[in-house]
């Protein structure tokens, strides 16, 4: 439903899964955990607003992180949808801050 609250919820926490963030249709949970100590610079502000631009574009295309998962670079190409399976190399897309034409293209779909 399109007028459903979305939530975003930041944590301190690690994820089991070592991931920075898992976003849902309705809902997306970050994890701050060491940003500073291992990732920065860029800052951590840098960091969460990435992060909510992101899970803004899940709620927009109504997407379940299964979904997404099928659209996603590995290797990194600069793109939001970079895997970053290497966790420092979310900074290519955290610098570029754009979805690669590839990825709009099946977002729009």
């Amino acid at each position: 439903m399109e007028n459903e609250e979305k939530w975003i919820y930041l944590t301190d926490k690690v994820f089991y899964d070592n991931w920075f963030s898992h976003e849902y249709r309705n809902s997306a949970i970050i994890t701050l955990y060491d940003w500073e100590k291992l990732y920065s610079p860029p800052s951590l502000k840098s960091y969460i607003i990435y992060q909510i631009a992101q899970a803004a574009i899940h709620f927009s295309a109504n997407l379940s992180e299964e979904i997404a998962l099928k659209i996603v670079h590995e290797p990194p190409i600069g793109c939001m949808y970079d895997m970053c399976i290497e966790k420092p190399d979310i900074k290519y897309g955290m610098r570029s801050g754009i979805l690669c034409p590839e990825c709009k293209g099946k977002l729009l779909q």
